[in-house]
């Protein structure tokens, strides 16, 4: 069964086990992700960074509004005083170089299974590698990896209109016989994938995966074709490195 990889950016809280099966959309993993701000109070200051702690009026944890007092220090003849730029909850005080941290906002980032799947593999608190039943069609050509949703432009063997493209997103797997180069153009600026059994002109700008540009595409047999046009709706994987699309077998 062809598996899949997918990964948080960062070490999260993992939700699955091993070997449990998983539905489409189901949160895997998860982590919070922070925005910081820094201000160098020591620099400010004029003093060693280790001695900018005790002109700190408040403490680490505590909630700040932007302009709210965060230092004050007292001389003979005057006080200097500094007032937080930004909003939020101060995370630290470096003793060594005097940066006062503030998280200013937070989110939250999850890893949802795109296909109803079996979970193979965790590694290292944010990897995670599914497994899953799918019907395999071989292409002539291919080029690119993207998850999607198959979706039928035109069964016909005419050429697919770029009129014909509506209502798609980079996660559709466009479906049509006959690809014109304006259609290829349009598919490509809205980053979807195409699929289908001629092309006007050839969609391989660049080799590549995910992040790469071009248009994903895979070029099939006219079998195949109709196949996947019986398959509207369904979870597919293209990996174009093997030539082939993998279409979620419920």
């Amino acid at each position: 069964m062809p598996k899949i990889t997918l990964s948080l950016k960062s070490p999260g809280k993992i939700l699955v086990s091993e070997n449990q099966e998983v539905s489409v959309g189901e949160v895997l993993a998860e982590n919070e992700r922070f925005f910081t701000a820094t201000i160098n109070l020591a620099q400010e200051l004029k003093v060693d960074p280790k001695q900018v702690s005790k002109y700190l009026v408040k403490k680490i944890g505590d909630q700040i509004s932007q302009g709210q007092v965060l230092v004050v220090k007292k001389g003979l003849f005057e006080k200097q005083t500094i007032r937080a730029k930004v909003s939020g909850i101060i995370k630290s005080l470096d003793q060594d170089t005097g940066l006062l941290t503030v998280i200013t906002k937070s989110e939250m980032n999850r890893l949802l299974s795109p296909l109803k799947a079996t979970v193979v593999k965790i590694e290292n608190e944010k990897v995670i590698t599914l497994e899953f039943k799918a019907e395999i069609f071989e292409g002539k050509e291919a080029r690119g990896k993207k998850l999607g949703v198959i979706k039928i432009i035109s069964k016909e063997k005419g050429p697919v209109s770029m009129f014909d493209i509506k209502g798609v997103d980079e996660n559709s797997l466009l479906v049509g016989y006959s690809w014109s180069r304006e259609s290829l153009n349009k598919a490509d600026a809205l980053d979807a994938t195409v699929i289908g059994v001629k092309f006007e002109s050839s969609p391989d700008k660049k080799a590549g995966g995910l992040d790469s540009e071009g248009t994903s595409f895979i070029i099939l047999g006219n079998d195949s074709f109709l196949r996947l046009c019986e398959l509207e709706g369904k979870s597919a994987l293209l990996s174009g490195s093997e030539r082939r699309l993998y279409v979620q077998d419920d």
